[in-house]
């Protein structure tokens, strides 16, 4: 197995798990928040964009000043991420 294939059945590996634990009720925002940073270095913007969001309703001070400095969203800064994350903590929310 090649490099490749082998980040792709890790990928693939890490969110069967993911899938499984929400499956079962376990949804909690720091877990969510690193499956949306995996999401976001594999280019997958749209479910690291989704989740990065959904932490938000629990933990928006703490993650929105994560993700501005977390290397993991670097390739995604310039896409919805970007507004998400550097959004101060008092405007309440997304900025579309």
């Amino acid at each position: 197995m090649g490099q490749h294939e082998d980040a792709d059945w890790h990928f693939d590996q890490a969110m069967k798990s993911f899938e499984a634990r929400l499956a079962r009720g376990a949804d909690d925002p720091f877990t969510k928040y690193y499956i949306a940073g995996l999401c976001a270095l594999r280019g997958d913007t749209d479910r690291a964009v989704r989740y990065f969001e959904e932490t938000l309703e629990q933990l928006p001070a703490l993650n929105r000043t994560r993700a501005a400095l977390d290397p993991d969203f670097k390739a995604v800064r310039a896409d919805p991420l970007q507004t998400v994350a550097n959004t101060p903590p008092s405007a309440g929310g997304v900025v579309s």
